[in-house]
């Protein structure tokens, strides 16, 4: 599981908060496929050398669900491996 924290002035000042859905290689970078709140779960594309970006392999508890709250109902659907994934990681984990 990745998550991605990245800034883009258009959103605010504030860093946002996304969910890798998935990762494709392409001119020799990593491209991730990231669900974001401010569209309800929809993608962006995110370049592993993007100076906004910070990849991280876990949020706070808070974090996770605040961002997975904002996501809309198509969004579990679509993702129930990764969504079911997630928070039996949160449940499990201290």
């Amino acid at each position: 599981m990745k998550f991605i924290k990245y800034h883009n002035p258009l959103y605010g000042h504030h860093h946002q908060i996304g969910i890798v859905v998935s990762e494709s290689r392409q001119d020799g970078l990593i491209h991730y496929l990231t669900s974001i709140p401010k569209f309800g779960g929809d993608y962006i594309t995110l370049r592993q050398n993007d100076p906004c970006v910070v990849i991280q392999d876990h949020l706070t508890k808070e974090e996770l669900l605040v961002t997975l709250s904002k996501f809309g109902f198509w969004w579990f659907f679509h993702h129930k491996d990764l969504y079911q994934n997630l928070l039996i990681h949160e449940i499990f984990t201290k």
